[in-house]
């Protein structure tokens, strides 16, 4: 009910904090004419949150973004490629995807095809990469 009036139009720092999200609450927050391009998404998990992961590299509201956290999942590799090639990435300045499941077997292609000139910090922390990684 709220999404449907103004009551949300100037916000521009969305933070999602142990919320049941689904594809279908985000489509409505970010399809909805009166809501603004968001600068800052921040999504903590809590359940493994690849749906919801796949779910925002398809909405086009959300290509603005500077600062993306998307933390505590399981990101699967496939979310990870469709991710690098993504128009996510082009205004990112801060990204965070720590305490997510990556591991070095899905981190070697997600480098590889890492490219974005405006990202300033990568925060991977706890992701069950190895030292070599």
């Amino acid at each position: 009910m709220l999404l449907k009036g103004k009551f949300f139009s100037n916000v521009r720092c969305w933070i999602f904090r142990h919320c049941l999200l689904d594809k279908d609450l985000l489509r409505q927050i970010f399809v909805n004419r009166s809501i603004q391009k968001p600068d800052h998404l921040i999504i903590i998990n809590r359940n493994d949150g690849n749906h919801i992961f796949s779910a925002i590299m398809d909405l086009q509201k959300l290509t603005g973004v500077k600062n993306f956290k998307f933390i505590g999942g399981k990101i699967s590799q496939e979310n990870l490629e469709k991710f690098v090639d993504s128009d996510l990435l082009n205004s990112l300045q801060h990204l965070d995807l720590s305490q997510n499941v990556i591991y070095d077997d899905r981190m070697t292609p997600f480098l590889e095809g890492f490219h974005s000139k405006n990202l300033h910090q990568l925060n991977l922390r706890k992701c069950g990469l190895s030292y070599d990684s």
